[in-house]
């Protein structure tokens, strides 16, 4: 199949940008109302013109707000409804009760009997006007069906939509509720949740994913196998009951045990305790982590043009995050146990200084040679999609002999990788002089990577190989107190 495949992978001992992708969140959730295929938003109140005001059996409300304070900037939102949901609607009739107009709720879900159609039927035209909640979101004059028809698809389809009955007379004068639909979120199982990750296609780029409020084997593992596929990470979390012993019991089936469970877990990291938010009226509530530490990720990718910092320590400091939750009360993670939860692959949440920090930055791989932070497969990822895209302008070229095709490949590459390394994401080796060795980089475009008989099949190799920036997570100082006749 024609073109790019690119391939990752690590190399053990001695070795001898692009602009920063999307710092987007993928989240699955519910909602009062919305589409259920993948739409982005960028800001609070994009989501709620799709997708509805809070609810207390929809997450995605107060998940996507919570991004949004703590300083994400997009989002991309895949909507969960049962397998049985429903959608209301309401039929204008004529005055001989044929179907003029069907009007049907855009999606499914109770929010629908709040929907009203008021028609004043003037012989040669009609009023139309069509409520939410009371406020009037589509009103209009029309001299036929098919006008009236065509206006409310093209200005709130995303609400309503609209069809011909069999009637092709014009709807009789009335006031008339929508019945409700049904959003079956009683059947919304873990299963139905992990299956809405397959709307996050991988054309739409890196970046974190995330199933709030949701835990357990088959969301953790869905998380995992779509952020491999995708080149993403994912952000999991444990139920507001989950004490940290046995978050940290839960996080080790996910370290991995052959090379390539590894590799996968590598793209997953887990958050303990929940957070307290403000509600919205007066209160407080609380919440799973994920888009608190979602938007900290998004904060340091503007900020460091990329992934190679990590999201955690003073620069994770909430901004509307309120306190600590486990199992409903009140916390702060002392140190003891926030090392305990890090030696567990976990990423304690702590209260330091009276701000709410994120105090680790660990991916769930028992891989710690490798991919210890989630930060590295991070920075694959990005370095990976950033070579994809670049490399995709080459494809169906023609091959020449004097090798200018792998000179163009190799100076694309080149160009990502030096933008990088320039950002900080990857490690420059140097001598005792402080004379570069290398610069955190390779590339290769060769004949031995390319005999002639592959390019006959129509298949160029590259590689590229990238010693990413560490992490200083730990800082041990000694302090030695001389008396004043001592030397320093």
């Amino acid at each position: 199949m024609p073109g790019v495949v690119v391939n990752t992978g690590v190399r053990i001992g001695g070795a001898g940008a692009e602009q920063a992708p999307s710092s987007t969140l993928f989240v699955v959730g519910t909602s009062e109302r919305g589409r259920t295929t993948a739409y982005t938003v960028r800001s609070m109140s994009e989501f709620v013109a799709e997708y509805g005001d809070y609810t207390g059996d929809g997450v995605l409300h107060q998940h996507v707000q919570a991004f949004f304070e703590e300083g994400g900037v997009r989002a991309i939102v895949a909507r969960v409804v049962g397998p049985a949901a429903t959608t209301g609607s309401h039929t204008l009739e004529d005055s001989a009760a044929g179907n003029a107009i069907i009007l049907t709720a855009a999606n499914a879900g109770e929010w629908s009997e709040e929907l009203t159609v008021d028609t004043a039927n003037e012989t040669t035209s009609f009023l139309m006007t069509i409520k939410l909640k009371g406020s009037t979101i589509f009103t209009g004059s029309f001299s036929t069906n098919a006008a009236a028809i065509a206006a409310v698809n093209n200005t709130v389809g995303h609400i309503v939509t609209a069809s011909a009955g069999a009637s092709s007379n014009l709807p009789d004068t009335g006031s008339f509720t929508f019945t409700a639909g049904d959003a079956d979120l009683d059947a919304a199982s873990d299963t139905v949740h992990a299956s809405a990750l397959d709307e996050f296609g991988d054309e739409l780029g890196t970046g974190v994913v995330a199933i709030p409020e949701r835990y357990g084997s088959t969301i953790w593992g869905a998380l995992a196998t779509h952020a491999e596929a995708n080149k993403r990470v994912a952000f999991a979390s444990f139920s507001a009951a989950t004490s940290y012993t046995s978050a940290i019991t839960a996080a080790a089936s996910y370290a991995g045990t052959t090379d390539a469970e590894k590799n996968k877990f590598a793209h997953l990291a887990f958050f303990w305790p929940q957070v307290v938010v403000p509600d919205g009226a007066g209160g407080t509530r609380s919440i799973s982590p994920e888009s608190y530490a979602a938007a900290a990720r998004a904060r340091q990718i503007i900020a460091a043009g990329g992934p190679w910092r990590p999201a955690a320590g003073i620069t994770s400091a909430a901004r509307f995050a309120l306190g600590l939750s486990s199992n409903g009360t009140a916390t702060k993670v002392p140190k003891t146990i926030s090392n305990a939860l890090d030696d567990g692959r976990v990423n304690a949440i702590r209260v330091i200084d009276g701000q709410i920090r994120i105090y680790g930055a660990r991916s769930a791989s028992a891989d710690t040679v490798n991919w210890r932070y989630i930060t590295y497969r991070d920075t694959v990822n990005q370095i990976a999609t950033n070579c994809e895209k670049a490399l995709e302008q080459f494809v169906f070229s023609p091959i020449d002999n004097r090798k200018a095709l792998f000179g163009a490949i190799s100076s694309s590459l080149v160009s990502i990788l030096d933008a990088v390394k320039d950002a900080g994401g990857l490690y420059s080796m140097v001598d005792g002089l402080g004379n570069q060795v290398d610069r955190g980089y390779s590339v290769e475009v060769n004949d031995s990577l390319n005999p002639l008989a592959q390019l006959a099949e129509g298949l160029i190799v590259a590689k590229v190989g990238v010693r990413v920036a560490g992490v200083a997570d730990l800082i041990t100082l000694t302090i030695t107190k001389s008396s004043l006749t001592a030397a320093l």
